[in-house]
């Protein structure tokens, strides 16, 4: 039993009452000393009820004034299942000419969400500081299109590389025209970690190397009795920079619920590679059917954020599991086919995640 430091004062001063009823007392002061060991044997019993009750505060040791908390040391590892769907600002599949009114509608690509995967393994030591590897991956293809020329208006494709167009057009009505892409995107993030507390809020930030890659092809063709046309246009980067970023979470103390939110932006330096051929070019100032740009040292910007929760489902012995669900975005600063554009995501990502 745990015992109060008042309670140890009491139990100093019986052993001395004892010690000293113990002597041969004189007629005068013995009343007076069995008086006081009653008292202070009554005041010991209520003292020890109480610390039985929970009357009393427990003492504990004092930690210093600014000492920093300690955290778990051990390895974490990850998985995350990534519904993402791709944007492209101002770039288009494919365009019909309306010949009664002369306006040209511009087609948008159409991505839908897609799963792709990302993992993560790191590890930490007591004081927060830390170490990080995370793999993501997509790869899909657009949804494909396709429209058939008629009377009054005539589907067809564009592509610009760097600034030399070339177009395709479906002129005779039942010609059809077909488009097809495809987006492929990898990043491996090497970073290093530090943790630090704030009562119910966790702040993780990072610092350190992000590789990426992206790839993609875009392809048209005319589907004609008269004169089959085609249009291909393809664009590949990889590149290598600093990246930094930072996390937040807040438990909220019921159920092991808490909320996230994270950001991280990377700049790479990195090749590009862009190439376009076309068959049956009709701008009015046809250029060389094939156009390349190859290994162009070019500088993008990669930025990434979410929000969403945590559920902590289980802390032991073992270990720790959690539960995430996220609403993500990212923005890349050049890229895009068959023009150059932005690149972003939205994405609804579900991950499990194991500490021990």
């Amino acid at each position: 039993m745990r015992t109060h430091p008042g309670t140890t004062s009491l139990l100093l001063a019986l052993c001395l009452s004892t010690a000293a009823a113990g002597e041969e007392p004189n007629a005068s002061s013995a009343p007076s000393q069995s008086d006081e060991i009653t008292q202070l044997r009554q005041e010991i019993e209520v003292l020890k009820q109480r610390l039985d009750s929970g009357g009393l505060p427990v003492p504990r040791l004092a930690v210093p004034a600014g000492a920093p908390p300690e955290f778990d040391t051990g390895l974490s590892a990850g998985y995350a299942l990534v519904y993402a769907r791709p944007h492209m600002k101002e770039s288009f599949r494919s365009t019909t000419t309306n010949l009664v009114t002369g306006e040209m509608t511009l087609h948008p690509f159409d991505f839908g969400y897609e799963p792709s995967s990302r993992v993560w393994v790191g590890w930490q030591n007591s004081t927060g500081t830390g170490v990080r590897a995370r793999y993501w991956h997509f790869d899909h293809d657009g949804d494909p299109y396709s429209e058939v020329a008629t009377p009054t208006s005539i589907p067809g494709a564009s592509s610009v590389t760097v600034m030399f167009p070339a177009n395709i057009a479906g002129v005779v009505p039942g010609d059809v025209l077909k488009v097809t892409n495809t987006l492929r995107v990898q990043t491996v993030d090497l970073e290093g970690t530090r943790t630090l507390q704030f009562g119910r809020t966790e702040v993780v930030g990072s610092a350190g190397l992000q590789y990426a890659q992206i790839e993609q092809e875009y392809d048209a063709e005319i589907l004609s009795a008269v004169l089959p046309r085609g249009l291909h246009s393809s664009r590949t980067y990889h590149g290598l920079g600093p990246s930094f970023g930072a996390s937040a979470r807040h438990a909220f103390g019921v159920a092991g619920l808490s909320a996230i939110a994270s950001f991280h932006a990377a700049l790479l330096i990195g090749e590009k590679t862009q190439q376009r051929g076309v068959v049956g070019d009709i701008s009015p100032i046809p250029l060389p059917a094939f156009v390349a740009l190859r290994d162009s040292m070019e500088a993008t910007g990669a930025f990434e954020t979410g929000i969403g929760f945590e559920w902590n489902a289980y802390t032991g012995d073992a270990g720790s599991l959690s539960f995430r669900f996220l609403y993500e975005a990212q923005l890349w600063t050049e890229t895009g086919a068959p023009t150059l554009s932005y690149l972003g995501f939205d994405a609804f990502a579900g991950s499990i995640a194991w500490t021990w």
